[in-house]
């Protein structure tokens, strides 16, 4: 009977042995494969991640609604370029009225001077 005690205590040991290895070599095995609650955690982030990213449809109405208002803008910055233009090219003509308004009564404010002078040279002669 201890013969068979010896047996069966050696099956015992190397079945723990056995069991021993198993549990280390799962061990090493899972940080290799992933579990139910790591493909859990996973989907959840993906999830988040497709909330907060936008789609291709998203992008392209973006897309078009920006197209559309650097069109506007385009034509509001031409329209205003126009208008500037033209408004400096009255202002432009404006000066060169007033020079001219200026060189006469230059030439006035001169005759007039040189008349009195004249006049007073006569007098006084």
């Amino acid at each position: 009977m201890d013969e068979q005690i010896l047996k069966l205590d050696k099956r015992l040991t190397s079945v723990e042995n056995e069991v021993e290895s198993l549990r280390l070599e799962r061990q090493e095995m899972r940080r290799y494969f992933a579990s139910k609650e790591d493909i859990l955690r996973m989907e959840s982030r993906i999830a988040l991640m497709f909330e907060q990213s936008a789609s291709k449809t998203e992008v392209r109405t973006l897309e078009r609604h920006l197209d559309e208002e650097f069109s506007t803008l385009n034509q509001r910055s031409a329209e205003f370029e126009k208008r500037v233009t033209n408004d400096l090219g009255e202002i432009r003509l404006q000066m060169a009225h007033l020079e001219l308004r200026i060189l006469r009564w230059l030439i006035g404010t001169v005759l007039t001077i040189t008349g009195i002078v004249v006049a007073v040279v006569k007098f006084w002669v």
